[in-house]
């Protein structure tokens, strides 16, 4: 049997833990102390960018399933409350299929994205955490659409005469020369908040990023590459709305106690990140 959590309702779900817990929760927390190779919001300053860490080399297609898979099923299946976690890994795609959604769209695979695709064409994993007074908490959702459903997204200023507004929507530091957004397609919409996006520059040769799109259409930068974007994902254990940490307005209230508890690292990290965008003006 799952052990339960004790919650009072003041509102909002405050799950209480005890200090031996909160212990055990940072010694073994191997997943959510991995490396932000993400980023902040297109709104933070130079000082608060992630480019200052040196990128990680990417995954192949089989590792990251398979970290998906089974070491973060693993690592919750360890966690105080957790239960319904659920995996749906499918059959790859084949070349023919990825070379069709490339034809098709006119836009080339990432590499990593496209060695993914070939191993599971798509992911779901999903984590319900059980409260006593109501049962299961829907919690987490770490998922990437099939290659069917991955879509065009249309850009906020696709129709406007002024030519400089999406260069300004997709804003990151001058000095990093980056040429103006040319296309998105959406990866992900679990997160309730928004919906992930590959987005491409009209300069082919820059690699495609990941990026946020919140519910008020704003655009902020999440990574430089799937495979940190994937990364990013799993230190934050899918938590429902987290990637509203790279948002100025921050994660909700209910994402952040879910964090504060099953992933305290990535919230702490995040703090400091948007404090220090913040004193940087």
């Amino acid at each position: 049997a799952h052990k339960r959590l004790t919650a009072r309702h003041t509102g909002s779900i405050i799950p209480l833990v005890s200090p031996t817990h909160r212990h055990h929760h940072h010694e073994a927390s191997t997943t959510s102390a991995a490396a932000r190779n993400g980023g902040q919001s297109c709104f933070a300053s130079r000082r608060h960018r992630h480019n200052q860490t040196k990128m990680p080399p990417p995954l192949k297609g089989r590792a990251l399933v398979d970290e998906l898979c089974f070491k973060l099923p693993t690592y919750l299946q360890e966690q105080l409350g957790v239960t319904q976690i659920q995996v749906d890994a499918r059959a790859g795609c084949t070349a023919a299929d990825l070379d069709g959604f490339e034809r098709n769209t006119g836009y080339a695979l990432p590499d990593d994205l496209r060695a993914f695709f070939a191993v599971s064409n798509g992911l779901k994993c999903d984590w319900a955490v059980d409260v006593k007074t109501r049962g299961p908490a829907d919690v987490g959702a770490l998922r990437l659409h099939r290659l069917d459903d991955i879509v065009p997204v249309t850009l906020d200023d696709d129709e406007a005469d002024d030519a400089g507004a999406r260069a300004r929507t997709f804003r990151r530091d001058e000095d990093e020369g980056l040429g103006r957004v040319e296309r998105a397609f959406e990866l992900d919409r679990s997160a309730r908040i928004g919906r992930v996006c590959l987005v491409y520059r009209a300069d082919r040769r820059a690699a495609p990023e990941v990026w946020f799109q919140d519910l008020a259409c704003g655009w902020h930068y999440l990574a430089p590459s799937f495979t940190c974007y994937f990364r990013l994902a799993v230190a934050h254990l899918g938590v429902r709305g987290w990637q509203g940490c790279y948002a100025p307005c921050g994660a909700d209230p209910v994402a952040r106690q879910w964090m504060r508890l099953y992933c305290p690292e990535r919230l702490h990290a995040n703090d400091r990140a948007a404090e220090a965008a913040e004193a940087g003006g």
